[in-house]
């Protein structure tokens, strides 16, 4: 008797996936990414991937088919064939963390469990909510990119400082004007100024 029929409550009827679907999503993953994961897990995927599939089949109500397109889609359209196999790619680092990217529910910003990347998967048309976020982030982008009201701050040219010429002091005690004459005329002969 579970614990849940002793306190007169019964468990809920938790639903789960087919072996068989979770094989033929498993058997859809990438050659190239499945070869990856087979040297990163030899014994087989962890059972994480397993909830990760079965998240999508029951609580994203997808079909095994529906599911083996979304990998198939996002494996081009995200860049990862390009990073594995290019000798210009930059490579995968992890391939459980890729094949999470490929299999986890679409990132709606409206959260609607019928978006498939931005395009409603019943009516095969861009995903209304995705939509409308894009064009709040257009407009919110617009907004940053006008000019605003008031002009921009304008600012003062850093003064370039003249060549130093010493200052004539009338407290000079002991120079006749005689010597300052020569030492202005010696001043000009060293730092000769634009005319």
């Amino acid at each position: 008797m579970s614990s849940g029929a002793a306190s007169g409550k019964t468990d809920p009827i938790v639903e789960k996936a087919k072996p068989s679907e979770l094989r033929a999503v498993i058997e859809a993953i990438p050659k190239p990414l499945a070869e990856l994961l087979a040297k990163d897990w030899p014994r087989g995927l962890p059972v994480a991937v397993n909830q990760l599939i079965e998240q999508a089949l029951v609580g994203e109500q997808r079909t095994v088919e529906e599911l083996v397109e979304r990998i198939g889609r996002r494996w081009v359209v995200f860049g990862y064939e390009d990073d594995l196999l290019c000798s210009f790619g930059k490579g995968i680092r992890t391939g459980l963390g890729v094949l999470e990217e490929l299999v986890s529910a679409s990132k709606c910003w409206g959260a609607n469990l019928d978006c498939e990347d931005g395009f409603d998967r019943r009516t095969e048309s861009e995903c209304p909510r995705c939509a409308e976020q894009r064009e709040e982030r257009r407009a919110a982008h617009a907004d940053r990119e006008r000019p605003s009201e008031h002009p921009a701050p304008v600012e003062k040219p850093t003064p370039v400082p003249g060549p130093y010429v010493p200052e004539q002091r009338d407290d000079a005690v002991g120079i006749n004007e005689e010597q300052r004459t020569r030492a202005r005329a010696a001043l000009r002969e060293r730092i000769r100024l634009p005319r």
